[in-house]
């Protein structure tokens, strides 16, 4: 006798038998996940579908034997046993990790559940490999796809897969089972089918046609429904889009638009979102700070108002055509000259918004609108209470004029100069492709010439010719690398030197005090552009010999460099204390020495960096 107990606070299932029962009922209760405790003297297991029937048969057969409790092959439904949407996740429920627990529960399940199949359960370390062996069954059988669909699904149950496999990471359970195709073995084989097996297997396919019928049936029903529910979506849509319609037709037509003399508003709060509507802008909580100038008013009632703020992406005729962005950095006269500044340079670019669009209900001023070129509401600025109105957008130089009047008279001598080589050696219209070779030789050959001539990314700046300033920024970077500037640098046997340089093991500044002997162009790694730079450190006997690429500057003579051009020096009392002033590997540590040289009127003989 045995009794039975639901544990409702647990959601689980508890049966205590008055002796051991036999074998085989052991058997079905571990196939089904039932737990032995040794404490309590009961079989356990969380409540489940599966295990609720096992329970049920158990006790409508009150005291029956084992051997009566195993089905026999008559009372086999192949088609209910192969159902997959009732196993349990097994992983989520017991967290079991142990690969031979694993096979050994699935062997007992399989075994039980499909008695006319012979199976190979095999587990190591990592896996848990199970095949069908052989059944009644032809291999491409309907009746075989079934079983080896339930005998992955239920194995894959244990499993779990947090693997990714764009980046090669794999975390799984255990390996081993990947496909329903996979658990049938290469070596199966059909055996002969008994009488039995041979209504097993016609109640199977009688049972399969008959669900796929009702299936067609339930997807038929289904699609009807779906359509009608379309057909109500689509009424929906089309109602909505009558209203939207009609209420944009409306706002086009009491909206008055005053194109006005350009004014600044700054300080307006930008989200990087596009909504239909204010309420959402509002909703948002990640804005940032931006500025705009003004060319056009929208003025409309509130009314009118109510309708455009929930309507911000229709395409607006008072939009179209206006916004932009814009920068008054004297460095930049067009992108190219923004696409070719560092990014240290581009850091410092002060952008805005121009040609923008302010909307004004009953002169109350709402916000800005940039469409960027468009015709809807792409950028939507509002006010706060830092906003200023009618403000002065401060411009702060980086070049004093005198620089930047140099810069444009140089500029315009390479374009005098570059149009004569172009016509003096029938260049035209192939002197930036076919003949770029040609062009570049000549072009630094006047270079070479003229060593007055500051030839610098200050001077491609102020070009107004685009395809010469594109062919300017390919050539200086050639013209001024490491090769070339040890070319005209000038550099004789015995000259004293000073070198800085990045240390990119370090990542702090190497100031190297030397006695030039040689340098050699060559390719040094991966870098085209390198020199060979044979020296004699100060202080040292012996030659030394360093590759230099990238970013170098070089001094003539022994130019000593304060401390506290990098450091910051703190005393207090016997004690010293350093801290640098950069992170490591930081280029603006180059910047602090060309600072400093410059205001000792010191000049670089050789500057790859700026």
């Amino acid at each position: 006798m045995f009794n039975i107990r639901m544990n409702e606070e647990k959601n689980g299932i508890e049966i205590s038998f008055d002796s051991k029962p036999e074998k085989e009922i052991l058997d079905m209760l571990k196939s089904k996940g039932f737990r032995w405790s040794k404490y309590q003297n009961i079989w356990y297991a969380k409540k489940t579908n599966e295990r609720i029937e096992l329970v049920n048969m158990l006790a409508g057969d009150g005291e029956k034997s084992a051997s009566q409790l195993k089905p026999k092959n008559d009372e086999i439904n192949l088609f209910e046993l192969t159902r997959t949407e009732n196993i349990p996740n097994h992983y989520e429920n017991e967290k079991l990790y142990d690969n031979k627990e694993i096979a050994a529960r699935i062997r007992k399940h399989l075994r039980a559940r499909f008695p006319m199949c012979k199976w190979s359960v095999r587990s190591d370390l990592h896996s848990v490999d199970v095949k069908l062996i052989s059944s009644p069954w032809e291999e491409e059988s309907d009746e075989v796809k079934a079983i080896a669909e339930y005998a992955y699904r239920y194995t894959d149950s244990y499993n779990y897969d947090n693997s990714d496999a764009m980046s090669d990471y794999f975390d799984v359970n255990f390996y081993g089972t990947y496909s329903a195709a996979g658990i049938i073995a290469y070596n199966y084989v059909q055996r002969e089918e008994t009488v039995s097996e041979n209504r097993i297997s016609k109640k199977f396919h009688e049972d399969k046609a008959e669900f796929e019928a009702a299936e067609r049936v339930r997807k038929e029903e289904a699609f009807k429904l779906r359509q009608i529910e379309i057909e109500k979506e689509r009424q929906a849509y089309a109602e909505r889009e009558r209203i939207r319609k009609a209420n944009h037709e409306r706002v086009e037509q009491n909206v008055i638009v005053e194109d006005v003399e350009d004014y600044f508003i700054l300080n307006l709060k930008e989200s990087g979102s596009k909504n239909d509507s204010v309420k959402q802008y509002k909703e948002d909580t990640s804005f940032t700070e931006t500025d705009a100038r003004i060319s056009r008013n929208i003025r409309m009632d509130r009314a009118t108002y109510e309708i455009f703020s929930n309507q911000l992406l229709d395409d607006w005729s008072f939009l179209a055509g206006m916004g932009g962005s814009q920068t008054d950095d004297d460095r930049i006269n067009s992108m190219t000259d923004y696409y070719h500044m560092t990014k240290e340079e581009r850091d410092t670019v002060k952008w805005y918004s121009s040609n923008c669009v302010a909307i004004y209900v009953d002169d109350e001023f709402k916000m800005v609108i940039d469409p960027q070129g468009y015709d809807y509401a792409r950028y939507c600025y509002f006010p706060d209470e830092e906003t200023e109105f009618s403000g002065e957008l401060e411009i702060v130089p980086h070049l004093s004029e005198e620089e930047k009047a140099e810069n444009h008279r140089l500029a315009e001598i390479l374009e005098d100069v570059s149009t004569n080589i172009i016509a003096d050696n029938n260049l035209t219209g192939k002197w930036n492709n076919e003949c770029e070779d040609e062009y570049k030789q000549h072009i630094f050959s006047w270079l070479d010439e003229r060593q007055d001539f500051k030839f610098s990314v200050g001077v491609i700046r102020e070009i107004e010719i685009e395809e010469l300033k594109v062919e300017m920024y390919k050539l200086i970077g050639e013209y001024n690398g490491v090769r070339n500037q040890f070319k005209r640098a000038g550099l004789e046997y015995g000259d004293k030197f000073t070198l800085v340089k990045i240390d990119s093991w370090v990542g702090g500044l190497n100031i190297i005090h030397g006695i030039f002997n040689d340098y050699i162009p060559g390719k040094y790694a991966q870098y085209d552009d390198a020199v060979k730079l044979i020296y004699k450190p100060k202080n040292a006997r012996k030659q030394y010999y360093m590759w230099l690429h990238g970013d170098v500057i070089v001094f003539r003579d022994w130019i000593e460099i304060p401390e506290t051009v990098l450091w910051d020096i703190t005393k207090n009392g016997a004690w010293t204390t350093k801290m640098s002033k950069f992170l490591s590997c930081d280029h603006k540590m180059y910047d602090a020495v060309l600072d400093y040289c410059k205001s000792a009127q010191i000049k670089p003989i050789i500057n790859t960096y700026r």
